[in-house]
């Protein structure tokens, strides 16, 4: 009468781990997903933006530019995290 309780115990490890995997997996697609919309919707509302502070496309584009940088140079250390 002996119950191998290992046995038991281990079956359900590859199933939770392929879970969390799953899960993590769709929250970074998602992640993912947010950040591109993030970035692109400087771009989208540029009209707007412009006549609104009355900028030209120069000066536009100088503000996308600074965005464009300081997003890029925020990745450094986001990267290291």
């Amino acid at each position: 009468m002996d119950v191998d309780v290992s046995t038991s115990v281990a079956g359900n490890k590859p199933q939770r781990i392929r879970r969390i995997q799953t899960v993590t997996l769709v929250l970074l697609f998602m992640a993912g997903i947010v950040n591109f919309l993030d970035r692109s919707s400087l771009s989208v509302a540029g009209e707007a933006i412009r006549s609104e502070l009355g900028l030209s496309a120069t000066e536009f584009g100088f503000l996308l530019s600074a965005f464009s940088l300081s997003y890029g140079f925020s990745q450094l250390p986001s990267g290291i995290l």
